[in-house]
């Protein structure tokens, strides 16, 4: 296997100021960062444009980006407001070709009860998987929650449709994290990573819930990169003290690092 690289979510809403995020992944030798791109999760005056330049200054590279969620449902219904969604979302992934970010993950659905698998809405992931394939860029759809609109998206068989394996998600919403990963193995290169207490996702660090990473780590894959995606319910609070979010960035990139040496 192929060794992945190694990267971080940097979590727009955290209350530790853009730049010293920044310095703070820099410090610990964190390369790639997987920040927001869109219009939502940002503080007030704050933009993508930010979190790119901010990340750019200190060094850091960004591969690969989340699109904005929530208006995930209308691409399902027929009302033509899931075509402004439609229109939007390119317009993000145009942004992320010109800026050299060439992942865009999704989320196909919004809450438990997402409006049905449609044909209308498969038409229009697969105009985004079309505009992808013609760009050179990957559109990764993440698992969510057991719903069959993800099996439905991927009978396109398109090389510029891809998975990224939440972690988090197969072991609390999906409850098997590992036959989940073994049955879309060829189509998973990114990760994000996890760990919880097998009900809420939680968003812990690696060691922070019942997934066995150890076991994670050696399975056979094609994945590409292990994105950290850990921001507990604690580490969202205004008033965050900078020295407990570094003490945490350090603890968990390390904790990553050592494990992916397998």
């Amino acid at each position: 296997m192929k060794k992945p690289k190694l990267g971080f979510c940097d979590y727009t809403t955290s209350p530790i100021a853009i730049d010293d995020r920044m310095k703070i992944y820099k410090k610990y030798g964190i390369e790639n960062i997987s920040p927001q791109w869109g219009e939502e999760f940002y503080p007030a005056g704050v933009t993508r444009f930010d979190i790119y330049e901010s990340a750019k200054r200190h060094g850091l590279n960004i591969d690969i980006a989340h699109l904005d969620k929530k208006q995930s449902n209308l691409l399902w219904r027929t009302e033509r407001d899931g075509d402004k969604v439609v229109e939007k979302l390119i317009g993000f992934l145009q942004e992320m070709k010109d800026h050299g970010i060439s992942v865009g993950v999704f989320h196909l659905t919004q809450s438990e009860t997402p409006p049905s698998v449609s044909a209308v809405g498969l038409g229009r992931i697969n105009k985004i998987i079309d505009f992808c394939e013609k760009n050179n860029l990957v559109f990764a759809i993440e698992c969510v929650r057991p719903l069959p609109h993800f099996d439905a998206v991927l009978e396109n068989k398109s090389p510029a449709l891809r998975i990224l394996f939440d972690t988090g998600h197969a072991n609390c919403y999906y409850k098997d994290t590992f036959g989940l990963f073994q049955k879309h193995k060829t189509r998973i290169h990114y990760t994000h990573l996890s760990n919880n207490n097998g009900i809420d996702d939680e968003h812990n660090g690696l060691d922070g819930g019942t997934i066995d990473f150890e076991k994670f780590f050696a399975l056979d894959n094609n994945i590409e990169y292990h994105l950290l995606e850990i921001n507990p319910k604690d580490f969202q609070n205004s008033d965050l003290r900078i020295d407990l979010f570094e003490d945490f960035v350090r603890e968990n990139w390390a904790k990553l690092t050592s494990q992916t040496e397998i």
